[in-house]
C-alpha cells in the first residue's frame, strides 16, 4: 500500500488542505500545533474509523477530538494504490459510526466497492486498527521502557498480533486473565471461591452435627421426662397415704392443743384483771402527786414575782437619783467649756503671744477640779447600780432554780401518768388482740380439726395396696415426700423449656444437605474448571514460548542490524523479555538495561524496534507505508543524518511519511516546507 494524495475537507483543525505524496520519502514540515498529528490521525480514521464514543476521552483519539473546529462536515479523501489497483476513499463522519458515509472507487475501472459493513483497512490490507497502529505509526518520545510495566512484552505483542490482529488477546492479556480466574478460585493466602465455598461446607457439616447432637439431647430429655413422670405418680400414692396418717395424728395434737389454749386462756385472764387493777392504781397516785406538784409551781410564781416588783421600784427611785444627777452633768459640761477655753488659751500663748502664761494657769485649775469632782460622782452611781444590780441577779436566780426544780418534778409527775396510761391503753389493746389472736386461733383449730376428720372419712375409702409400698407415720416424712415430688416437677419443667429452647435451635437437616450437596457439586465443578484453566494456562505458555522462539530471534537480529545504523555500529545488538525490559549494547554479551542509556539512544531503540516489528509482522506487506511523527526530535545531528539515510533506504520498498517541525531534519530529508 502507498498513499497517493490526501484531501481534508475538514477534520479538526486543519481545513481544505491537499497533501500528494511520493512513492519513497514524504517529508512533511511544519510549525507546531500545524496540525501533523491530525493527519496521521486524519489516515487512520479514513481507514479504520473511530471507537466508539464511550470507550474513549476527549483527550485520546476519538470523534469528539478531532471535531472541526470550524464546525464543517468532518471528512475528506484519500487516494492509495495496493496491489496493483489504485483506490479513492470518500468519507464523511457523522455524529456516530452509523451516519458515516463511505465511498471507496476502483479509480481505473470507475466501480465502487461495497465492503459490507467491513472498515476499509481490515477489508483491503487483512490487518486490524490496532496491528496497523502498533507497527507502521511511530510517534515521538514513547521510550519510557522503565514506566512500561503495564505494556506487553514485544514477543507477547507479536503472539497476539500474528495469531488474531489484536492486542487485547495476547498472550499477556489472556495469561493475566487465567491468572486472575485462577486467583479467584484459589490463592495462595487461603482465599478464592473454592476456599469459601469449602468453609460454608465445612460449616455446614459443622451445623449438621450440632443438629444431631441437639436432637440427641432432646431424646434424652424426653426419657428422662417420662421416667419422671412415672415416680411422680408413685409418690403422689406415698404422699396421699402418708397424709392420712399426718391427718389422723394431727387431729389428735388439735384437739389437745384446743383444751391447752383454752385452759392458758383463762389463767391469762385473770392475770389480765389483775395486771388492771394494779395500774388503776397507780394512775391515781400519779394524778394525786401532780396535783401536788401545780400547787408548789404556783406558790415559787407568786414569790418571783414579788422581786420584779421591787426592782421596779428602786428603778423607779434609780430615776430620781438620776434627775439629780442633772446637775452634776450641767457641771461636766461647764468643764468642758473650761477645757475649750483654755486649750485655745494655750495655743494663743504658743503661737500668737497674746495673753500671758499665769492667766493660763488660773484657768487651767479649776478646769482640773471641776473634771476630777464630775468622776468621782459618776464612779459613786455605778457603784451603787451594780450593787442592786447583783442582789437582784441573786435572788432572781434562786427562785429560777427552785422552779425549774418543782417544773422537773411536774414533768416527771406528768411523764410517768401518762405513760402509765399509754401503757393501760396499750396493755387493753393488747389484752383485746391477743384474745383475738386466741380465739381466731381455736377457730382455726376447730376449722382444721373439721377438715382433717371431714379428708379423713373420705380416705378411709382407699385399699391398703393403693397405698404404695411407704407408709410414713410422721410430717417429717411428708415434707420430704413432698420437697421430693417438688423437685421432680421442678426438673419436669427445666426440661420442656430446655426441650423448647433446643427444638426452636435446631435448624432443618434437609435444607442443610440438600444446601451442602449443591455447595459439593460446586466445588467438583470449580475444581475442574481450576484444572482446566491450569492445563489452558500450561497450554498457552507452552505456544507463546514457541511462538517467541520464533518470532523474537527475526525481531532481535532486524532491531540490532538498524540500531548499528541508527548509532554509526555504537551499538549492534538489542534484546527484551517478556516483561519489555530492553537491553542495548555493541554485543550481545555486553548488553546494559535501557536506563543507562539517554533519552536520545532510548528513542533510537524504540525506533529500532519499531521498525523491525513492522518488518516481522507486515513480511507479507512489504509496501506498507510507515508514518514517522517527529520520531527523531531527540536525535543528534549525526545520528539524525544516519537515520534519515537509513529511512531513504526503507524508503526504497516502504513508503516513509516523516513529519516533522525541526528544519535541520527537513533539510537532511532534502525536501521544501509544503501546505
Amino acid at each position: 500500500m502507498k498513499i497517493l494524495e490526501a484531501r481534508i475537507n475538514a477534520f479538526g483543525k486543519l481545513e481544505n488542505i491537499d497533501y500528494d505524496f511520493d512513492q519513497g520519502m514524504n517529508c512533511i514540515f511544519e510549525d507546531n500545533e500545524y496540525g501533523k498529528s491530525t493527519l496521521m490521525a486524519f489516515v487512520r480514521a479514513m481507514l479504520f474509523g473511530f471507537p466508539p464514543r464511550s470507550s474513549v476521552s476527549v483527550r485520546d483519539y476519538g470523534r469528539q477530538k478531532y471535531k472541526p473546529w470550524s464546525g464543517s462536515a468532518m471528512g475528506g479523501a484519500l487516494g492509495f494504490a495496493f496491489s496493483g489497483k489504485q483506490y479513492l476513499l470518500r468519507r464523511r463522519f457523522g455524529e456516530r459510526r452509523s451516519e458515516d458515509e463511505i465511498e471507496l472507487i476502483d479509480v481505473r475501472s470507475g466501480t465502487h466497492i461495497n465492503t459490507g459493513g467491513e472498515e476499509v483497512g481490515p477489508y483491503l490490507f487483512g490487518i486490524s486498527e490496532q496491528e496497523f497502529v502498533h507497527t507502521v505509526f511511530i510517534g515521538q518520545m514513547l521510550t519510557d521502557f522503565s514506566q512500561s510495566k503495564q505494556l506487553m512484552s514485544i514477543a507477547d505483542r507479536l503472539t497476539g498480533l500474528s495469531a488474531v490482529g489484536d492486542e487485547s488477546n495476547s498472550y499477556e492479556v489472556v495469561s493475566r486473565r487465567i491468572d486472575d480466574a485462577m486467583k479467584a478460585l484459589r490463592n495462595k493466602r487461603g482465599g478464592g471461591r473454592i476456599s469459601e465455598l469449602s468453609t460454608r461446607v465445612a460449616e455446614l457439616d459443622k451445623l449438621e452435627r450440632a443438629a444431631i447432637e441437639t436432637l440427641d439431647r432432646v431424646a434424652a430429655f424426653d426419657t428422662e421426662k417420662k421416667q419422671l413422670v412415672t415416680r411422680i405418680s408413685l409418690l403422689e400414692h406415698q404422699i396421699r397415704a402418708a397424709r392420712i396418717e399426718t391427718a389422723r395424728m394431727e387431729v389428735s395434737n388439735t384437739r389437745a392443743l384446743i383444751q391447752d389454749k383454752n385452759a392458758v386462756s383463762e389463767q391469762q385472764d385473770q392475770k389480765v384483771s389483775t395486771y388492771l387493777f394494779e395500774l388503776e392504781q397507780e394512775i391515781l397516785t400519779l394524778q394525786e402527786n401532780e396535783k401536788e406538784a401545780f400547787s408548789q409551781l404556783e406558790e415559787i410564781h407568786k414569790l418571783k414575782i414579788q422581786p420584779h416588783t421591787e426592782s421596779y421600784a428602786v428603778r423607779n427611785h434609780g430615776r430620781q437619783t438620776s434627775r439629780q444627777s442633772v446637775k452634776n452633768t450641767m457641771v461636766a459640761i461647764a468643764a468642758v467649756i473650761l477645757s475649750i477655753m483654755s486649750i485655745w488659751i494655750w495655743l494663743d500663748w504658743a503661737f500668737i503671744h497674746a495673753i500671758r502664761q499665769p492667766v493660763l494657769l488660773l484657768l487651767w485649775l479649776p478646769t482640773v477640779l471641776v473634771w476630777g469632782i464630775f468622776y468621782m460622782i459618776r464612779v459613786s452611781e455605778r457603784r451603787t447600780a451594780r450593787s442592786l444590780q447583783v442582789s437582784f441577779e441573786k435572788e432572781a436566780a434562786e427562785y429560777a432554780d427552785k422552779e425549774k426544780s418543782a417544773r422537773l418534778r411536774m414533768a416527771a409527775i406528768q411523764e410517768r401518768l401518762s405513760d402509765a396510761r399509754h401503757n393501760r391503753e396499750a396493755f387493753l389493746i393488747q389484752v383485746a388482740k391477743l384474745n383475738a389472736t386466741r380465739e381466731a386461733e381455736i377457730q382455726v383449730l376447730n376449722h382444721r380439726l373439721s377438715e382433717l376428720e371431714h379428708s379423713i372419712s373420705e380416705d378411709r375409702t382407699l385399699p391398703d395396696n393403693d397405698l404404695g409400698a411407704l407408709h410414713p407415720t410422721d410430717s417429717e416424712a411428708v415434707e420430704k415426700l413432698l420437697i421430693t415430688r417438688f423437685e421432680w416437677a421442678s426438673r419436669i419443667s427445666n426440661i420442656d423449656g430446655a426441650t423448647d429452647s433446643l427444638r426452636s435451635m435446631i435448624p432443618d437437616l434437609s435444607a442443610i444437605r440438600e444446601e451442602a450437596r449443591d455447595l459439593k457439586e460446586k466445588i467438583l465443578e470449580a475444581e475442574l474448571y481450576y484444572q482446566a484453566l491450569e492445563i489452558a494456562k500450561n497450554a498457552l505458555e507452552e505456544a507463546a514460548e514457541e511462538m517467541r522462539s520464533v518470532f523474537a530471534p527475526p525481531v532481535r537480529e532486524k532491531a540490532g542490524e538498524y540500531l548499528a545504523i541508527l548509532t554509526d555500529g555504537r551499538y549492534t545488538s538489542v534484546s527484551f523479555d517478556r516483561d519489555f525490559r530492553v537491553r542495548a549494547g555493541d554485543s550481545y554479551l555486553d548488553e546494559k538495561s535501557a536506563d543507562y542509556y539517554s533519552a536520545g539512544t532510548l528513542d533510537q531503540i524504540y525506533l529500532a524496534l519499531r521498525l523491525a516489528i513492522a518488518d516481522v509482522i507486515l513480511e507479507q506487506y512489504p509496501d506498507m507505508p510507515i508514518f514517522l511523527d517527529d520520531a527523531l526530535v531527540q536525535y543528534d545531528y549525526k545520528r539524525a543524518k544516519s537515520a534519515v539515510g537509513m529511512l531513504r533506504a526503507i524508503s526504497e520498498r516502504r513508503q516513509i511519511i516523516l513529519l516533522t517541525c525541526h528544519k535541520h531534519i527537513a533539510d537532511l530529508c532534502d525536501f521544501t516546507a509544503e501546505k
